[in-house]
């Protein structure tokens, strides 16, 4: 039993990292990748697997790529700056740049969105944003911590000794809408997320999700 769930467990960290690459080389290309490219993309960087596994991988790798252009996707005017960027003790997954010379850092997390905010996942996001501030100084302006299975429950991190503010805030489904907590310090263009309503008051609650810059 304990060297079938070790062998699980690899595969699924195997997948999550195929699904980090795709990622970064569809974000190298383009900010609205069509399916094909999405396919190729997967096809090219999933190893040899049985048909039935390869099936349901491909499937869950093409939900976490749509997700992520679909609703975490930071918005203009920030650009593609690199993939596996080698800072100070790990690599990071996305970097982001704005016309500026801002820089974001985004972390993704492609597993089971119960074991999304450990304190493993938690520690490794401040690592970053210290490691982050003494390379980049006030450049950067902070990570995004992305739960790719369930993108409300993802964070954003301003500073190693700041708290973690959510990307999502839906707590106002009364009025028909939800708007996003301001967390950010006013003049930050942070990318953050905000709920549309596509229904009136008293209506089904279904939400269009954009992004917009903070003001």
């Amino acid at each position: 039993m304990d060297a079938i769930n070790e062998e699980t467990l690899a595969r699924h960290h195997e997948m999550g990292a195929v699904a980090h690459r795709v990622i970064a080389r569809i974000a190298a290309r383009t900010r609205t990748p069509s399916m094909d490219l999405i396919r190729a993309e997967i096809l090219g960087a999933l190893p040899h697997l049985e048909p039935n596994e390869g099936r349901a991988h491909r499937q869950n790798i093409t939900g976490a790529v749509n997700t992520y252009f679909g609703r975490l996707l930071p918005p203009e005017p920030w650009k593609f700056h690199g993939a596996e960027v080698a800072l100070g003790r790990g690599r990071l997954d996305l970097l982001w740049r704005d016309p500026h010379g801002r820089l974001l850092i985004d972390e993704i997390k492609t597993g089971r969105a119960a074991f999304f905010e450990t304190t493993a996942n938690l520690q490794q996001g401040r690592t970053y944003v210290a490691d982050g501030r003494r390379q980049f100084g006030n450049r950067l302006t902070g990570l995004r911590l992305l739960c790719l299975q369930h993108p409300e429950r993802s964070l954003y991190l301003a500073r190693p000794s700041s708290p973690y503010r959510h990307l999502f805030d839906v707590a106002d489904h009364r009025r028909g809408s939800a708007h996003q907590r301001p967390p950010y310090g006013p003049g930050r263009p942070i990318p953050q997320i905000t709920h549309t309503a596509r229904h009136g008051i008293g209506r089904s609650t279904h939400a269009k999700t954009h992004l917009r810059a903070a003001p």
